[in-house]
Order: C-alpha cells, then structure tokens, then sequence
C-alpha cells in the first residue's frame, strides 16, 4: 500500500480525483485561507502518517513538502521502518529544506515534469 500525502494549494477536488484514478487513498489537507498559518495543516498530516505508519497501513510514503519542520516526522517514519519519498522543487528559494531532503530516503525534483505538465495543459 502506497499513501500519498500532499500539502498543496491545488484545488482540492483535483488533486483526490487525479489519485484515486491512479488508485490511491488520497489524505489532502489544504489550508482554509491565504492568511492563515499552515500548522494546523501540518499537525493533522503528521497525526495522520503517524497514525498510519505505527498501524502498519503501508510501506512507502511520498510526501510532497519541503519545510524543514517535517524532518521529525520523517525520522519517525523511518525509525518505524518505511520509506520515504520526499518530492518538492529543487531550489531552495522554492522552500526546500536542505535537511529534509538529506532525511528522506530518495528525494525526487519535480521542477521539470510540473513545469512540462503545466505547458502541456497550458499552452502559450
């Protein structure tokens, strides 16, 4: 079992339809606002994982982050014995933690594929 879980600001109906197509259990959080603090978000995602991971619900996770604050989530899943697969934007400007990336198990850039999907489904 594979479970994804994403902090996004795409649409929210978007993202669980494109994952349940390709057969996943989508868990999305989304913040309810712009100005709002994400740690809510943050708490739930990582009670949520945890959660999943202690109770042996899978092997693998990928998450879609780059906040450093997730490396202590990281380190607990790893020390419970799954994989994780950290994806984010490369860069740092982007928000990506240099110790976050160093945590996860594989860390995989998609700067390239959103930006190819983004000009497949938006044409100049």
């Amino acid at each position: 079992m594979l479970l994804i879980f994403i902090h996004a600001t795409t649409p929210l109906k978007t993202v669980q339809k494109k994952l349940h197509n390709i057969g996943f259990t989508p868990r999305v959080f989304k913040k309810a606002s712009k100005d709002k603090k994400s740690k809510g978000v943050d708490i739930a995602l990582a009670t949520d994982v945890l959660s999943n991971a202690y109770n042996d619900n899978f092997d693998v996770v990928v998450l879609v982050a780059g906040d450093g604050d997730y490396k202590p989530l990281v380190e607990e899943i790893k020390h419970l014995g799954k994989v994780v697969y950290l994806n984010f934007f490369l860069e740092k400007k982007n928000g990506l933690s240099e110790e976050l990336c160093l945590t996860s198990d594989r860390y995989f850039d998609f700067s390239k594929p959103f930006i190819q999907g983004w000009q497949a489904h938006y044409p100049a």
